[in-house]
């Protein structure tokens, strides 16, 4: 195939992963230099030995026709049969038939061609003038199928992801929420609740992946026994008992920790369609994105000490006469399914208890606080045990 006959549109994918790589000052590439990257793509992609015509060759071609045309008088036009130039066949989105014309259509003023080379100098004005005009609405119209084809690379993205975009963006939408509550001077602050969108948009999205995991409810023991012991059903009761409760504002730092990194796992395949053919870019995304996924493990290891010191929280609030007695014992029966679902809340249980008993059982502490230290532990403990059926 030559390259005059070459497909350099849009549904080229090797000719827009290069052309999406190229980078211009201007923003937009002129017609010559769009030209000359098309004739490298093709000698590099298509015929490593095509040879772009030489400028001497355009000059003499031009020059003879010029002469030939001066030489014989045009043949008659008959307007009932000619038929009008098709803009549509002489456009393009990367501007390719601009930048030939440009190249092509340029005439050369031969030394000895006397009068007749006047016609042909103003022919080439009027040529780079129109050249000149379409190469700029030709640039415009190549950042804008660049953009058309970005939106629609995206919408795919998201439509063959279905249910789980919608929990990406309650995961956003969790994370936005707690930085709106949580920043001394929010401009939108009368306009809605951050601390309400949070946990709002945090239950839809627990309540998405509990759906993809457990399926549709059944009424039966074992769909019962599925959903009370997952985490994400437990998540849901979170975010509704915080929602519903006088809020307390360090209790929207676990759930947009975990947010937080579902947004960053979702992007992870976002970025390689929004920054195709940027591999410089998406190289620098996924450095930073490794740096802060390196503090996982200690967050999430985290999380379930945050929990257990949010009850004391509560319990200090009850003391002090704000909310009420029935968030704590809310709260308690979640640290419990917590405790007898998650090996890491029962790590935090293990080391929050040998701070307790260091701190009540030292030699110097009050008999009767010992005492009364064990007895309180004695009656935690029961809420941890696995309740057994009836004999």
């Amino acid at each position: 195939m030559s390259f005059e006959d070459y497909d350099f549109s849009e549904s080229n994918e090797a000719w827009m992963s290069f052309f999406g790589a190229l980078e211009f000052p201007s923003g937009d590439p002129t017609p010559t230099q769009l030209l000359k990257f098309q004739q490298k793509f093709y000698r590099k992609h298509v015929d490593p030995d095509y040879a772009p015509a030489s400028n001497a060759n355009n000059t003499n071609s031009s020059s003879s026709s010029a002469a030939g045309a001066s030489s014989s008088p045009p043949p008659p036009c008959d307007p009932a049969t000619a038929s009008p130039p098709n803009p549509a066949a002489t456009s393009s989105a990367y501007s390719r038939p601009s930048a030939r014309a440009n190249v092509a259509s340029t005439p050369s003023t031969p030394a000895n061609a006397g009068s007749a080379s006047r016609p042909s100098t103003h022919t080439g004005a009027a040529s780079g003038s129109s050249n000149s005009s379409g190469g700029s609405s030709s640039s415009s119209g190549s950042a804008g199928a660049a953009s058309g084809a970005l939106f629609d690379r995206v919408k795919a993205f998201f439509l063959s992801r279905g249910i789980l975009s919608v929990g990406f963006a309650c995961n956003v939408l969790t994370v936005v929420g707690t930085l709106f509550h949580v920043i001394p001077f929010n401009p939108f602050a009368g306009f809605f609740s951050g601390y309400l969108l949070a946990f709002r948009t945090c239950m839809v999205s627990y309540l998405i992946t509990l759906y993809l995991e457990v399926g549709r409810p059944r009424f039966d023991q074992m769909f019962a026994s599925q959903v009370m012991t997952n985490t994400n059903f437990h998540y849901v009761l979170y975010a509704v008992l915080f929602w519903s409760a006088p809020p307390v504002t360090f209790a929207l730092a676990p759930i947009a920790i975990y947010s937080l990194f579902h947004v960053i796992e979702f992007n992870k395949s976002l970025v390689d369609v929004v920054l195709r053919g940027r591999q410089g870019v998406k190289a620098k995304y996924h450095a930073v994105v490794r740096r802060v996924e390196q503090h996982r493990a200690d967050l999430f290891h985290r999380v379930p000490s945050m929990e257990i010191a949010l009850l004391h929280v509560m319990v200090l609030q009850l003391v002090l006469g704000y909310g009420s007695l029935m968030s704590p014992l809310f709260f308690l029966h979640f640290l419990r399914l917590r405790y007898l679902c998650n090996v890491s809340t029962k790590v935090a249980f293990a080391e929050y208890r040998q701070l307790t008993d260091r701190l009540f059982l030292a030699e110097r502490s009050p008999p009767a606080l010992k005492n009364g230290y064990s007895k309180l532990v004695a009656w935690i403990s029961t809420f941890g045990e696995i309740p057994q059926p009836p004999q």
